[in-house]
């Protein structure tokens, strides 16, 4: 069953395009990472399929059935903590439960509960908001998208700033939700690895455009390239053929599809330039590689373009 389906949103703030004709579905129990670099567009899209901002064209349907009874079918983690600093976890979360339409006072107390064992905030309850520090704030603000057991869930950075233990409470929780209740989760993040530990499928949006709609493996099959690194002394700044760049722990790289020609073009440069070469190594390909590639970003990849005929 479909939990979302995105057709071909566009949004432009002074003339500025935000979102380009970015089209899209999310089936029931699966969690799909929304990557992109700051400005890509991930919280405008987020906005515009919680219904929060309109589309200046497109369009977004969630089907209504889906939900708990009574209560909307979506909820949404924003970026920014939006919790009432003066009110209890409890009173927060029945606020939001009767927002998202839970209207019986005693219908969400078995889910805040849930939640509140799960993401481990079950002694925090009586507390004041303002008391709380910033991850547990984090926390009680991931839980109050998920108190009414909505059947699709946005969550925009929802473990910035926190500390390991809650965004493995994070992760942890919306892989089981996924799989137990069969909601959809749309999950905005810089963390990669997350993207990994959830086994999402990846939407990656560049200046607006959908430019990779896959599962993880399928682009780094496609699109990641072995890195050989070395460490040279004195510093080897050209190699014919290759494109060198410094990390930030010292050491070269460069991204070869053919690691052994590399090798042999790195150890020939070196000997030519009188350098002497301390180290080298060649690393498998990352998912950060290949999601910021080059190739990436001029072709595109969508592997799932007919998986919904």
């Amino acid at each position: 069953m479909i939990a979302v389906v995105a057709k071909g949103l566009t949004k432009r703030y002074q003339g500025q395009a935000a979102l380009d004709d970015v089209s899209f579905e999310i089936d029931r129990g699966e969690v799909v990472g929304l990557l992109g670099r700051n400005g890509a567009g991930k919280t405008t899209l987020a906005n515009i399929l919680a219904g929060l901002v309109r589309a200046d064209s497109g369009s977004v349907v969630v089907p209504e059935r889906i939900g708990t009874i009574g209560a909307l079918p979506v909820g949404m983690a924003a970026q920014e903590i939006g919790l009432y600093s003066p009110l209890t976890v409890q009173q927060n979360l029945r606020y939001f439960a009767a927002v998202y339409g839970m209207r019986r006072p005693s219908s969400p107390t078995k889910r805040i509960m849930e939640l509140a064992e799960r993401l481990e905030f079950a002694g925090l309850l009586d507390r004041k908001v303002y008391s709380l520090s910033g991850g547990e704030q984090r926390r009680i603000h991931v839980a109050a998208a998920l108190v009414h057991s909505p059947a699709f869930v946005l969550l925009d950075e929802p473990t910035a700033g926190v500390d390991v233990m809650t965004r493995q409470a994070v992760t942890s929780l919306v892989g089981s939700l996924a799989d137990e209740e069969g909601t959809a989760f749309l999950y905005s993040t810089h963390y990669l690895e997350e993207v990994g530990t959830l086994r999402a499928r990846i939407l990656m949006l560049e200046s607006g455009r959908l430019i990779a709609d896959a599962a993880s493996d399928a682009i780094l099959a496609r699109f990641g390239s072995p890195c050989i690194r070395f460490k040279a002394t004195p510093a080897l700044e050209d190699v014919p053929g290759l494109v060198l760049r410094t990390a930030e722990d010292g050491w070269t790289e460069v991204e070869a599809n053919e690691p052994a020609d590399a090798i042999g073009r790195v150890l020939a440069g070196a000997q030519a330039a009188g350098v002497r070469i301390t180290d080298i190594r060649v690393e498998d390909p990352t998912l950060e590689a290949a999601l910021f590639s080059k190739r990436l970003g001029s072709r595109g990849y969508d592997s799932r373009r007919h998986s919904h005929a």
